[in-house]
């Protein structure tokens, strides 16, 4: 289907855009599955090796260790070390906040940074609070 008959043509309650839907449900369908040498039609046995195998997927926890010094990077001194582990100060996020594009897009709570900008004389305070604390503890 055309994008440019949906824009124009809106998805209305029709037997067209039924149609589609329908289309593209049974397009999207999983009917058959191979596991090993047998082919699977049940859709609980399908459901089954399907979550098995994202399951084994996601658990193994493998590591991998890559070896940087060939890069030729150098290596930091013990004063910025001790400077990268300082905690936070309030001070910072605010230099933070105020550094960064209005038009950035929202977080995950709605409110982009200008919105932000725009009550930090209220609420600056608190959010710098929550923030230094969020970074201290990890979570």
């Amino acid at each position: 289907m055309s994008r440019c008959k949906l824009l124009k043509e809106g998805d209305r309650n029709t037997r067209y855009f039924h149609t589609l839907a329908t289309i593209r449900r049974k397009r999207n369908l999983i009917s058959t599955i191979k596991k090993d040498e047998s082919v699977l039609t049940e859709p609980v046995q399908i459901r089954k090796v399907i979550i098995q195998h994202f399951k084994q997927l996601y658990e193994s926890q493998e590591t991998t260790f890559f070896d940087l010094s060939s890069l030729g990077l150098n290596k930091i001194t013990p004063e910025v070390s001790a400077w990268l582990q300082e905690p936070v100060s309030s001070v910072e996020v605010k230099e933070a906040l105020m550094s960064c594009d209005m038009s950035k897009a929202p977080g995950y709570d709605g409110f982009n940074i200008k919105c932000l900008k725009h009550v930090w004389p209220i609420i600056g305070r608190i959010l710098a609070g929550i923030s230094c604390s969020s970074l201290r503890q990890g979570s």
